[in-house]
């Protein structure tokens, strides 16, 4: 090989390195940059207290109902992410999906275990589980408990980790609120640490006890290098450059048992085939829409808002007269992401209210009716 030949070969290769480094050099720079002009994505986080075959309280989502919600969110092509994602996003660009949404627990009941992981696995989800290192227990014959409700044990906690359902966050140690304690950043620093030392896993994750937090709560939280801190708020996350990962909101899904009744009812009345019928015999009371879908729609048909239908109270919505049998009545959350009840309505089950004086066109809806049909 000739001089030149060699001084060309050194050159090609000085230039090819140049070519790396200015790659690896600029695209951080780049994607930085990039990330400061993203649009906010909407991320709903939805927080479960517990989930249990019998519901009791408003705070325990019975079993069927959360197999429903999954079922829902994964047929109207939610995807569940990990928390890591958002500071991916918000720090880099890194891309999220179409219809995002985590799901997380507060506090690491065994129940977990039973009644909600098979059903995630069905829908190929994950979760994020919280917990207070006080309860989880480090000998795998013991389980401590927690409002009454046995608590996963260390080893448990390990076996769930390998299995890719659940990933696991700080909760405080001894689940304080954190507003009125002396020293709030050992309590936060103390959950990671203990988590560290179980797992061998450093989580960046961290949730308020009882959502209760204050901007020196959140600082705290940072100093404790933890990257991604829940609270409450019953609003949807909004994720983007300037979005505080310290102080993500989260919607509490309501627990209770629900039980609704639906009828579609005919009435003689101008423009309106009649109306839909709903009646709440029991069950926590909360702000809803009502949803209601024709045969083969994919938008719905009509749509309305309740405060809250109260135990006893019966209220109506119109149909139109062009409405399409069977019937599908949805009652979801405010912001229309949770299913809460379901009802398929065919032709032959309407009621019919003929001798019905009708309903006036100008009336407001929903109708409040005080006896209960």
């Amino acid at each position: 090989m000739t001089t030149a030949h060699k001084k060309l070969k050194h050159r090609a290769r000085w230039h090819t390195f140049l070519t790396l480094l200015f790659v690896l050099v600029a695209t951080p720079i780049f994607l930085l940059i990039r990330a400061r002009f993203l649009p906010d994505v909407e991320v709903p986080i939805l927080l479960y207290e517990r989930v249990a075959r019998v519901a009791n309280d408003d705070v325990t989502v019975p079993s069927d109902l959360f197999h429903l919600q999954m079922s829902d969110l994964s047929r109207n092509g939610y995807r569940t992410i990990s928390p890591k994602r958002l500071r991916a996003y918000k720090t880099w660009g890194y891309p999220l999906p179409e219809k995002p949404v985590i799901i997380t627990f507060d506090n690491a009941y065994r129940s977990l275990l039973s009644e909600v992981a098979m059903i995630l696995k069905e829908q190929d989800f994950t979760a994020v589980v919280f917990l207070a290192t006080t309860y989880i227990s480090t000998n795998p014959g013991e389980s401590r408990s927690l409002n009454g409700e046995p608590m996963m044990t260390w080893n448990e906690v390990r076996l769930a980790m390998k299995e890719g359902v659940f990933e696991f966050g700080g909760h405080t140690r001894n689940l304080e609120d954190l507003t009125r304690h002396v020293k709030p950043f050992n309590e936060i620093r103390a959950s990671r640490s203990d988590i560290k030392r179980a797992t061998g896993v450093r989580s960046g994750l961290f949730s308020y006890p009882a959502g209760r937090v204050t901007p020196e709560l959140a600082r705290a939280a940072h100093k404790a290098k933890i990257d991604v801190a829940m609270t409450y708020g019953d609003t949807i996350a909004m994720i983007g450059p300037r979005t505080d990962l310290l102080l993500l909101p989260r919607l509490r899904v309501v627990g209770g048992s629900h039980a609704f009744t639906v009828n579609v009812v005919e009435r003689q009345s101008p423009g309106l085939f009649g109306v839909v019928r709903i009646t709440h015999p029991t069950g926590p009371v909360f702000p809803c829409r009502v949803v209601v879908f024709g045969s083969g729609a994919v938008t719905p048909d009509q749509e309305f808002e309740s405060e809250g239908i109260r135990p006893g109270e019966t209220i109506e919505f119109p149909l139109p007269n062009d409405i399409k049998f069977p019937v599908e009545v949805e009652i979801v959350d405010e912001h229309r992401i949770l299913l809460y009840f379901v009802n398929m309505i065919p032709k032959n089950a309407v009621i019919r209210d003929l001798d019905s004086a009708g309903i006036p066109v100008d009336i407001d809806f929903p109708v409040t009716i005080d006896a209960v049909f």
